[in-house]
């Protein structure tokens, strides 16, 4: 995992993704970034995040690729990968945005997407069970 990786100049992607979304509104995000695919109340997005580790703007920094779905009322994270680096990538394959979609889809089905909280560098929260 990318946000893993503090070796490569990519020790801040965490936290930058977190800059990124936690001043915006569903809606914001649903409504303003680049769409690679729309069905129904699901929107494939591609958004543009700096890398501030290496001091890249958005242009030359991360793409992260996450589904908005206004039926769940929710953003899943679905890649990230820098455009500079070791780690690089142009843009995803076919291929590829189809295997995310489809683990997306699963996850969603089973109930399995976990939640992290991008107010504290997108920790896990554990669901808290009935009494």
């Amino acid at each position: 995992m990318l946000t893993k990786r503090e070796d490569s100049g990519y020790k801040s992607c965490g936290t930058d993704i977190c800059n990124e979304l936690k001043a915006a509104s569903f809606d914001d995000i649903f409504n303003r970034h680049f769409l690679i695919k729309q069905t129904g109340h699901i929107r494939l997005i591609k958004l543009r995040i700096q890398n501030s580790d290496q001091n890249l703007s958005s242009a030359a920094g991360y793409r992260l690729i996450i589904i908005c779905n206004s039926k769940h009322d929710h953003i899943a994270l679905l890649e990230i990968y820098p455009k500079k680096g070791k780690y690089s990538k142009t843009d995803l394959t076919r291929h590829e945005y189809k295997d995310i979609v489809n683990c997306y889809g699963d996850e969603l089905k089973k109930n399995e997407l976990i939640t992290h909280d991008i107010h504290n560098s997108l920790a896990i929260v554990v669901p808290q069970k009935n009494k």
